[in-house]
């Protein structure tokens, strides 16, 4: 109810209210759909993680940032990579997403596909086919 009314949400609650399929309206404000969590996790990487493609649609037409790395250095792409979804990875890749983009122990997306015995995925990524 609060969230409906504008209170200000912030770390894992943002989460919470995202995994529940609740998407607050004030998400939609550019400023603060790429609010993130104590660990630098934004709602469009926790989508991707979950391999939420109508989400991670969602966030994306609203304004997510598409490149944004989390406290690890883990992006939404690395983060859909892993979870060997091939339409969320063309939909990330298709928005801009960067597959250069390391996490903090060197890990790309590619290598996440490949770790994550995910072949269709790498084969989506640019550069890697």
């Amino acid at each position: 109810m609060l969230i409906h009314q504008g209170a200000e949400v912030k770390g894992p609650v943002l989460l919470v209210v995202q995994f529940s399929g609740v998407v607050p309206r004030h998400l939609s404000v550019p400023s603060k759909i790429n609010a993130s969590d104590s660990r630098g996790t934004t709602p469009l990487m926790a989508a991707a993680a979950r391999a939420d493609l109508r989400l991670c649609k969602l966030l994306l037409a609203n304004g997510a940032a598409v490149n944004l790395e989390d406290g690890s250095g883990r992006s939404a792409l690395s983060l859909g990579a892993y979870r060997g979804n091939v339409k969320l990875v063309r939909l990330l890749v298709d928005e801009g997403a960067s597959v250069d983009i390391r996490s903090f122990d060197g890990r790309t997306p590619l290598f996440s596909a490949v770790e994550y015995n995910s072949p269709k995925v790498g084969g989506t990524l640019p550069g890697c086919l």
